[in-house]
């Protein structure tokens, strides 16, 4: 049969998207010795539709606002690593591709919003960054272990840590007490979390899986409420329409302009 003058299978016709979380993407092409022209190339050559978001500025200010001490161990950015990213964005701009760039907005957050609105096929991911694939239509490029089923990554981080982020956890609460938590009560302790006022019964679900140190850190003030704080950091935030309209740029295919570029600066 046609539709429209198209022949019809019956079959829903699957539209992949590639997105590159630039920022995690990029700093390894570059820290393994790749050129910006090495990246520029590979991004130029994506199949089409493909995104390319960065960390916008002040990309942490809106988990630090939750969690202060979100990401505060981490070093600033280099500044010669600055001028290639920013060097690199400049050249995108010159392709077919869409890039996305949102201030006080973190890339991960842009990319869930982006993998949970397409509906008519895969997403791949160009990241290492396990917090991805707590979106389930999400696939990463680059091959990561996991320390728990993808469906619990969320709680994992919340309860056991995660020290890249600079998120302690609970006290002396790790993998393997995790993993003796049934995954019919992570169901209950993730609407427990959402809700953000369920002390005691938090509290009661948590405690047999504790030693004596960790049971007296639960029952401290305050404590239980830094679980909550865990938990919206670790998940991803909103990103208003308007502030992701403003920060899309449409790729304007010319180019013959980069190529010229990429002479004038690598001759």
């Amino acid at each position: 049969s046609t539709v429209g003058g198209t022949f019809s299978t019956g079959v829903t016709p699957m539209f992949p998207l590639t997105i590159y979380d630039a920022n995690n993407w990029a700093r390894r092409q570059l820290e393994a010795g790749r050129s910006v022209r090495d990246c520029f190339e590979h991004v130029r050559t994506a199949p089409s539709p493909a995104i390319v978001v960065w960390d916008g500025d002040n990309s942490t200010k809106l988990r630090r606002a939750i969690y202060p001490e979100y990401k505060k161990q981490r070093p600033a950015m280099r500044e010669d690593l600055r001028q290639q990213f920013r060097f690199l964005e400049a050249l995108i701009h010159l392709t077919h591709v869409t890039s996305i760039k949102v201030d006080g907005i973190e890339a991960d957050d842009v990319i869930a919003h982006l993998a949970n609105e397409w509906k008519v096929g895969p997403v791949t991911v160009f990241s290492n960054d396990r917090d991805l694939l707590q979106i389930q239509s999400v696939q990463l490029n680059d091959e990561v272990k996991l320390a728990c089923p993808r469906r619990y990554l969320r709680h994992f981080k919340t309860l056991v840590g995660d020290p890249a982020d600079n998120i302690p956890g609970i006290p002396n609460f790790g993998a393997k007490s995790f993993e003796k938590i049934p995954t019919s009560y992570l169901d209950t302790i993730e609407v427990m979390l959402t809700d953000g006022n369920a002390d005691v019964a938090l509290i009661g679900l948590l405690e047999p899986y504790c030693n004596s140190t960790t049971k007296k850190w639960l029952n401290m003030p305050g404590n239980i409420e830094q679980l909550y704080r865990f938990w919206e950091i670790i998940g991803f935030l909103r990103v208003p329409e308007r502030k992701l309209n403003t920060g899309t740029t449409i790729g304007r295919n010319v180019p013959e302009q980069a190529d010229e570029i990429l002479r004038s600066v690598f001759q």
